[in-house]
C-alpha cells in the first residue's frame, strides 16, 4: 500500500490518513463525553449526599425533629407504648366513635370520633410536637387521619395498621 494508506483492522480495507484522523477525533470527542457525564453524575451524587447530610444534622442541630409518618403493626405499637409509658409527650389516640370506644380501648389513650363535626378542629388544638400512635377500628381511618396530621404540620405520628382489632386479635391489653 503506498503512502497515505493504512489497512482498516475490520476489514482490510484501505483508510486514509484522513479518515483515520477523523475516527481519532471522533473517539476523543466520544471520550470527552463519556468523562464530562461521568464527571457529572460524581458531582451530582456528591451534592446530594452533602445536602442529605446537611439537611438531617441541621435539623438535630437546632433540636428539631424531622417529621416522622409511619404505619406499624400492632405489636410494634405495644413495643412503642411499653417504651413511651414514661413519656409525657407520648399520646395514643383513639378515633373510633364512642360506640366503639364502650367495647374497650388501648390503656391511656385519649379519644376524638373521627365522625365528629368537630374532628379537624379538635386535632390541630393538639401539640404538633408531641408523638402519636393513631388507632381507629381496622385503620382505615387512622391511616387518614394520619394524611391530615401530615397536612397540619404534627411532628411524630404513627398509625396503627389492622387498628383495635388487630390489636386485640394479637391478644393485647384492654381496658373498658
Amino acid at each position: 500500500m503506498g503512502a497515505g494508506w493504512a489497512a482498516s483492522p475490520k476489514n482490510n480495507l484501505p483508510v486514509t490518513n484522513n479518515a483515520r484522523s477523523f475516527l481519532s477525533e471522533r473517539l476523543l470527542v466520544k471520550n470527552y463525553k463519556f468523562e464530562v457525564m461521568m464527571t457529572h453524575k460524581k458531582i451530582f451524587f456528591a451534592n446530594y449526599f452533602i445536602l442529605m447530610f446537611i439537611v438531617a444534622f441541621s435539623a438535630q442541630a437546632y433540636g428539631k425533629d424531622i417529621p416522622w409518618y409511619e404505619s406499624i403493626s400492632p405489636q410494634e405499637s405495644a413495643q412503642l407504648i411499653q417504651s413511651n409509658k414514661d413519656n409525657p409527650g407520648f399520646v395514643i389516640l383513639d378515633i373510633r366513635t364512642p360506640a366503639e370506644v364502650s367495647q374497650g380501648k388501648i390503656e391511656n389513650s385519649i379519644q376524638l370520633n373521627f365522625f365528629s363535626q368537630s374532628f379537624a378542629a379538635n386535632l390541630h388544638k393538639l401539640d404538633k410536637q408531641s408523638t402519636y400512635l393513631v388507632y381507629c377500628r381496622s385503620g382505615n381511618r387512622s391511616g387518614k387521619t394520619l394524611e391530615i396530621m401530615k397536612i397540619m404540620k404534627f411532628s411524630r405520628v404513627y398509625n396503627m395498621r389492622g387498628g383495635f382489632r388487630g390489636w386485640n386479635y394479637q391478644g393485647l391489653p384492654i381496658v373498658k
